[in-house]
């Protein structure tokens, strides 16, 4: 999610002011930061050329050379103003020093120290800390695959992990492909040691019964819930699903490639579960995720696997907006359920 969207959304610098001075916690002085939008980035007046290397790598545009050189020079001019093209400035109480890049996300916040080479990743203040207790649940094992970064510590409110020096999935022109085979190959390889099958119908009462946990009052219409459940119950699908180990949100900006050795790394957990062996394709070939709907009934996929990818997708979408505080992303579910029931509709037809 980018700023833009979480100033629509959230009190965003009021949460920005608390999240950061309860992380640095020192009273002794603060500092000014600046927020740029467009970057999805906050940083000091005077940002050192690690944090402007590394921003001009993420927006490094794949495809259009004109729109490339566009981009470098905003990163370039925003980097060197001290503020002036920021969108806001906030002072934070704590000591933050130039090699400080700091990436508000959806429910929480990476923030990147390029002296210590370390990332750390924390939640946003008065948001669910759920999910970042998941995926520490997972990567805090022993015993991991190569593809999964370490993590060098964590607790309650995060975890620390190094700086993977490289650029993500989606930034990557040449080669593209390549780097997203390999990591659905990785993934693969290491959701075989736990694959088994489940009765097409006993998937579908499980599947059922975690849809109806997750209706909260968040759902507002859930009369249009129940006709999706019951639309998926009718639909004729095969009698056995394969399912297995399942990151959850295996998009291209979750994947990332380093540098030097382009070795392929897996990142963001939070959604990781067991699901049908189809889930995690649909996301990273299907254009599940973030084509949404649209662009994932423009594939020709067997009945059986789109009902159950259906199925589970709509169980990610309600933990996530249950996962948000408020009311915050009840108005975009109801847009995704009604577009869910406009599409299966017509499967059930």
């Amino acid at each position: 999610m980018k700023i833009s969207e979480m100033l629509k959304r959230e009190n965003f610098y009021e949460i920005n002011r608390k999240t950061l001075s309860s992380f640095y916690a020192d009273g002794t002085e603060t500092t000014k930061l600046y927020i740029y939008p467009k970057l999805n980035a906050i940083v000091s007046q005077k940002p050192s050329s690690n944090v402007k290397g590394y921003l001009l790598c993420e927006y490094s545009v794949r495809s259009n050379i004109f729109k490339k050189i566009i981009v470098l020079m905003y990163v370039n001019l925003c980097m060197l103003s001290r503020g002036i093209l920021s969108d806001r400035a906030i002072e934070v109480r704590g000591k933050i020093n130039n090699d400080i890049l700091i990436y508000p996300c959806n429910k929480k916040y990476r923030i990147f120290d390029f002296k210590k080479q370390t990332v750390d990743v924390i939640i946003k203040d008065g948001f669910c800390a759920s999910d970042l207790r998941h995926e520490i649940e997972f990567r805090g094992k022993d015993s991991l695959p190569s593809f999964v970064p370490r993590l060098l510590s964590f607790s309650e409110k995060g975890y620390k992990e190094i700086i993977i020096d490289g650029r993500p999935l989606a930034r990557i022109g040449d080669g593209f492909q390549k780097y997203r085979d390999m990591a659905y190959n990785q993934l693969c390889a290491y959701m075989a040691s736990q694959a088994d099958v489940i009765d097409s119908k006993t998937y579908v009462r499980k599947l059922k019964r975690k849809t109806e946990e997750l209706a909260t009052d968040k759902v507002k219409d859930k009369e249009c819930l129940q006709k999706i459940i019951s639309t998926f119950e009718k639909i004729k699908i095969e009698d056995e699903i394969p399912i297995s180990f399942s990151h959850g949100d295996l998009q291209a900006g979750n994947i990332w490639v380093e540098n030097k050795t382009e070795k392929v790394f897996i990142i963001d957990w939070e959604s990781w579960g067991v699901r049908s062996c189809w889930y995690d394709k649909a996301v990273l070939y299907d254009n599940l995720r973030p084509g949404g709907l649209d662009a994932y009934f423009k594939n020709k996929i067997d009945i059986t696997e789109r009902v159950v990818v259906l199925f589970e997708d709509l169980i990610f979408q309600l933990t996530e907006l249950n996962n948000l505080p408020g009311n915050f992303g009840e108005e975009q579910f109801e847009k995704y359920l009604l577009q869910l029931n406009k599409y299966i509709e017509r499967m059930g037809t």
